[in-house]
């Protein structure tokens, strides 16, 4: 080591000038070894036989040594990664399989089924909804319930609120609303709300069924029946008339 080497000769040096001569003290200090990383390796010497406290220059350090602490970080962040992807897509899945069965729940269903929003926006709907309002299903999502109705929005004097019994109606009750085309239809309808666990409301659900036909039909019914109890009255009175005559 030349610096240990030069404070030694200059130690020796201050010692001879005091007169104490050079004390075998001085010569028998412990240096410092300093050795070539290359030539090391070069004759194939293997470093831990080195004396203790040795310098090794020139050290060719490998891309391990320098960065192997991040290197385990980084796969340590990496497995958790391919972990949490692994639960992602396996939670994909579990959804996938219940967004599939439930719209085939809800399309099997042969009422208009409509979803809304807490501001009664629809953001889901089934098949029969789109046959019976003859709307495209991307036409129903955005839209407000209420443009489904013809004449039943009701207006609160008090509050000043518009009220669409489709997004209040807990009772079934027959409303009448209006297809794509302007014609309109009578519909059984039932709403209910849609909460979560801690009560509050997101939205509402509400079912429709077109019965038109069937209110035609006991319409029909119920003049069949005045016309056959016209017909019994008048057959009465005629027979009753006729005794009076005979």
């Amino acid at each position: 080591d030349i610096e240990v080497a030069g404070s030694l000769a200059a130690e020796m040096a201050f010692s001879l000038l005091a007169g104490r001569g050079a004390d075998a003290p001085l010569l028998g200090r412990a240096t410092t070894y300093r050795f070539d990383q290359s030539q090391l390796r070069r004759w194939g010497i293997d470093e831990t036989l080195l004396p203790a406290d040795s310098i090794i220059e020139n050290q060719q350090v490998t891309f391990l040594e320098l960065y192997g602490r991040q290197l385990l970080i980084l796969l340590a962040v990496v497995s958790v990664l391919l972990l949490f992807m692994f639960f992602l897509r396996r939670q994909a899945v579990v959804v996938g399989r219940q967004k599939t069965l439930f719209e085939s729940v809800i399309n099997s269903i042969p009422d208009a089924i409509f979803i809304t929003d807490s501001d009664a926006k629809i953001f889901a709907t089934n098949k029969a909804a789109e046959e019976i309002f003859s709307f495209a299903h991307e036409e129903l999502l955005g839209r407000h319930s209420r443009e489904l109705l013809d004449y039943s929005i009701t207006h609160d004097e008090q509050s000043g609120n518009y009220v669409s019994p489709l997004q209040s109606s807990i009772e079934p009750q027959i409303l009448t609303y209006k297809k794509k085309g302007g014609e309109s239809f009578q519909g059984e309808t039932i709403a209910t709300q849609i909460t979560n666990a801690n009560g509050e409301m997101l939205g509402h659900i509400a079912l429709i069924r077109d019965v038109g036909k069937r209110l035609s039909m006991e319409e029909e019914q119920r003049q069949g029946q005045k016309m056959e109890a016209l017909g019994n009255l008048v057959g009465g009175i005629s027979h009753d008339f006729n005794n009076i005559l005979g």
